[in-house]
């Protein structure tokens, strides 16, 4: 994410849950944007995300905050079902992010998509505002989920 070009100082700072530990001088910076990875293949990534979000302001639930899940393409070694995410992130009305991040390519795609989503969270562009991303957002259906409704 770093790589990419933008027109505002971009600084990445990371946890491996929260809360976060407590800032009593007031030295840690703003935080804009939250991004939530869950590996579909590490049940306690999934269980840590759960706690985690508790913690999690709800109004950064409106358009600064999304989850990215990781390797979806590795179904035989998924401990975790992606309708249980997808369920977790519509419960929070955020955006959920499939990526593998094996390829060059597919990492810089998602990192273009959260330096845009960090855009629009911020009001740096005029053209699209979250509550605009959040009304076109589309909930999943999978193919098992159809055809189980079709029956």
């Amino acid at each position: 994410m770093l790589g990419i070009h933008t027109d505002f100082s971009l600084q990445i700072r990371v946890a491996s849950s929260l809360p976060l530990p407590e800032d009593t001088e007031n030295t840690r910076p703003r935080i804009d944007f939250i991004v939530l990875f869950i590996d579909l293949t590490n049940n306690l990534s999934l269980e840590t995300i759960r706690s985690s979000v508790k913690h999690v302001d709800i109004d950064y639930f409106l358009g600064h905050c999304c989850f990215v899940v990781t390797q979806a393409k590795n179904e035989a070694m998924h401990a975790v079902s992606i309708q249980e995410v997808t369920s977790l992130a519509d419960s929070y009305d955020s955006p959920l992010i499939c990526s593998d991040l094996e390829k060059e390519e597919d990492r810089i795609f998602l990192s273009r998509k959260l330096v845009h989503l960090l855009q629009v969270s911020c009001g740096f562009c005029s053209d699209v505002t979250t509550l605009l991303l959040d009304s076109t957002r589309k909930s999943f259906v999978f193919e098992d989920e159809l055809h189980g409704m079709m029956k």
